[in-house]
C-alpha cells in the first residue's frame, strides 16, 4: 500500500473515531509537514471521501463514503437473500449456481453454489465479464431501459468470443426482447464453448435491475432439450429473491400505467 493510500486511511480513521477536525489538530495527528497534510485533504475533498465546513473550518467524513457502505450493504443483503434458493436450484440440477450483480458496463460475480460433479463450472469470486455473451449478463441487460443498453452495444462492441457470440446488434436486440417474453436468458455456448448456461434476473422494488443468477455446467449435461425445464425454474427463484427486495409485478405495470 502506498503511502498516500496509507495516509488517506489515516485521516479516515481519524475522523470515523473522533468525530470532525480541524486541519491543525489533524496536522498534529498525523505528524506531516503542513503541504502535504493540505494535499492529501484537498484530494480526498475532490473525490468526496471528506467535506469541509468552511464556516467552522472543520472536515467530516464524506459522502462518497456512504455510497460505498450502501453498495456493501446490498451485496451483503442480496446475497443473504439469494442464498437458499440457489442451493436449492443446485440440488435440482446439480450444477453450479452463480449470483452476479451489475458493475457500470460488466457483471461482478459475488456469490456461488458448486456443483458437486468432479467437472463442473467454477469462476472466482469478484470476477469481471461483459454482459452480451453470459446468461447473468443477458438476464440483466433484457430489463435496463433500451438507451443503456444501446451504450453497452454501440460500434462494434459486440465482439465474437466463440462460434455462437451474438455479434450483430438487432440479433442481439432480438434476443433480448425474446428473454424478456420467455423470463430467462440462454448463453448458448457463447462465452466458452465448453459451458452452456441459463440466467435470470433479479428485479428490486421499483423493477429495475438489481442482479441476476444462473445455472451453469458442460453441454455435455445442460442440454439443449432441458432449457426450457432449468429456465422455468432459475425464474421461479429468481422471482422469489426479487418479491423479497421488494419486488411485485402487478405494482410496477400498475405505475407505468399511470
Amino acid at each position: 500500500m502506498s503511502n498516500a493510500i496509507k495516509r488517506a486511511v489515516k485521516i479516515l480513521e481519524l475522523l470515523a473515531e473522533e468525530g470532525p477536525l480541524n486541519f491543525t489538530q489533524i496536522l498534529q495527528k498525523m505528524n506531516l509537514s503542513k503541504s502535504s497534510t493540505h494535499d492529501l485533504l484537498k484530494t480526498m475533498e475532490d473525490e468526496g471521501l471528506v467535506w469541509k465546513d468552511h464556516y467552522e473550518r472543520r472536515y467530516f467524513l464524506g459522502n462518497q463514503l456512504v455510497k460505498f457502505g450502501n453498495k456493501v450493504q446490498l451485496k451483503s443483503t442480496l446475497i443473504k437473500l439469494a442464498k437458499r434458493p440457489m442451493q436449492e436450484l443446485r440440488e435440482a440440477f446439480d450444477e453450479t449456481v452463480f449470483l452476479a450483480v451489475l458493475e457500470s458496463d460488466k457483471q461482478v460475480i459475488i456469490d456461488s453454489v458448486e456443483s458437486n460433479q468432479s467437472l463442473r463450472t467454477s469462476v472466482a469470486l469478484g470476477t469481471k465479464d461483459y454482459l452480451y455473451y453470459t446468461s447473468l449478463g443477458k438476464a440483466m441487460m433484457a430489463f435496463m431501459q433500451e438507451e443503456r443498453v444501446n451504450e453497452i452495444i454501440k460500434g462494434d462492441r459486440l465482439k465474437r468470443k466463440t462460434e455462437n457470440t451474438i455479434t450483430d446488434q438487432e440479433d442481439f436486440k432480438k434476443e433480448l426482447r425474446k428473454i424478456r417474453q420467455q423470463g430467462y436468458a440462454v448463453d448458448n455456448m457463447e462465452h466458452s464453448k465448453w459451458v452452456r448456461c441459463v440466467g435470470a434476473a433479479v428485479l428490486n422494488h421499483a423493477g429495475e435491475v438489481h442482479g441476476a443468477i444462473s445455472v451453469s455446467g458442460p453441454p455435455s449435461r445442460l442440454k439443449i432439450e432441458d432449457i426450457r425445464v432449468i429456465g422455468k425454474l432459475v425464474t421461479e427463484k429468481a422471482m422469489e429473491i426479487s418479491m423479497q427486495l421488494g419486488y411485485r409485478p402487478e405494482l410496477i405495470s400498475r405505475n407505468k400505467r399511470n
